[in-house]
C-alpha cells in the first residue's frame, strides 16, 4: 500500500474515505449495511473481486491489490454485506439469503455500488464461495461485464459432498496464519466460529446456483484451478469450461484451494494478460 499521505474525500452514500494516490477505502449504505470497499490503482481496465466465504477484501486479494500493475488497472475489492469490515450488522439470512438468494443478492449489490463509484461496465473476478456470485454478474447483467475470471469456485453442490465440506469446512483446517489473521478481524475466535458456522449451514442448502445457466455467460472468461484443491474438486472446473460458451483455462497441477495466494506471481501474470487482451 502506497506510503503517501492520506486526505479524506467525500461520497455520496458513503462514509468518509480515506484515500491517496493509489488506494480509496469507504463504506456503501445499502439495506442497513455498511458495506467496505477497497479501490486501488487508476487504469482503464477496471475490475471487481469477489472474495471468498466471510472474507476481507485485504486477507483474501493482497498479492492482487499489491501486484497489479496500478496504471493499467483499477481493482474494486468489498466485504460481503454482514462480514468482515462490512458489519455491524451482521447478514440477515432471512431477508438476504433465504427471500433474496444469498448469492444473487451480492451480484446485485454489487452492479449498484460500481454504479455509485462510476463504472457502468467492468470486468468481474471472484474466487470460492465469491466465485458464485461472479458467475451471478454476467448472466443477471450480461451488459455489465466485459470479461469474468473465476477460480476455485463452482455452480451447484451436490449432496454427496456436502457431508466431505462439513469435514473440511472448519476452522481447524484453516491455515495458521489465515486463521489469526480472521480471528484478528472479527475481533475473537468466538465471534468468528459463530458467522463461519451460520454460513456454512446456509451453504449446504444451496444444490443449484446456476449450474445450466452458465451456459448464458456470453463475456470473455478465464477459469483457473488447482489440481490438488480438496475444497472443490475437478469436476467443478471441468463443468464451468465445459459449459461456459467462450472460455479459456488454466489448471496448476500443484495448486490447491488459494492459487492466487501460493503461485500469485505466475496467476497475477496470466490474469493482467487475460483481462488486457
Amino acid at each position: 500500500m502506497s506510503e503517501k499521505s492520506e486526505e479524506i474525500v467525500k461520497g455520496e452514500n458513503s462514509e468518509e474515505i480515506k484515500s491517496n494516490t493509489d488506494v480509496v477505502t469507504g463504506y456503501y449504505e445499502q439495506d442497513g449495511y455498511k458495506i467496505h470497499y477497497e479501490k486501488v490503482g487508476h487504469g482503464d481496465c477496471v475490475v471487481f473481486m469477489f472474495p471468498g466465504a466471510c472474507g476481507h477484501s485485504r486477507a483474501d486479494f493482497g498479492p492482487q491489490l499489491d501486484g497489479f500493475d496500478k496504471d493499467k488497472f483499477t481493482l474494486v475489492a468489498w466485504d460481503s454485506p454482514g462480514f468482515g469490515l462490512s458489519r455491524p450488522p451482521e447478514r440477515d439470512y432471512q431477508k438476504h439469503a433465504e427471500e433474496k438468494f444469498f448469492y444473487q443478492y451480492d451480484a446485485e449489490t454489487v452492479v449498484k455500488l460500481m454504479a455509485h463509484l462510476g463504472y457502468d461496465s467492468f470486468s468481474v473476478m471472484g474466487w470460492s464461495d465469491g466465485g458464485k456470485s461472479a458467475l451471478l454478474v454476467p448472466i443477471l447483467f450480461p451488459a455489465k461485464v466485459e470479461k469474468l475470471v473465476v477460480w476455485g469456485t463452482l455452480a451447484y453442490i451436490p449432496e454427496k459432498y456436502k457431508v466431505m465440506w462439513r469435514i473440511l469446512c472448519t476452522l481447524e483446517m484453516w491455515e495458521e496464519a489465515r486463521r489469526k489473521e480472521y480471528i484478528k478481524l472479527y475481533g475473537n475466535r468466538e465471534t468468528l466460529e459463530k458467522i463461519w458456522y451460520k454460513h456454512m449451514s446456509y451453504t449446504y442448502t444451496t444444490t443449484d446456483i446456476c449450474k445450466d445457466r452458465v451456459k448464458e455467460i456470453k463475456c470473455p472468461t478465464f477459469v483457473l484451478h488447482g489440481k490438488k484443491d480438496t475444497m472443490i474438486p475437478k469436476e467443478f472446473f471441468d463443468h464451468l469450461v465445459a459449459n461456459i460458451p467462450d472460455v479459456e483455462s488454466h489448471l496448476f497441477p500443484d495448486g490447491v484451494h488459494d492459487i492466487h495466494i501460493s503461485h500469485a506471481e505466475t496467476f497475477n501474470k496470466m490474469v493482467q494478460r487475460f483481462l488486457l487482451d
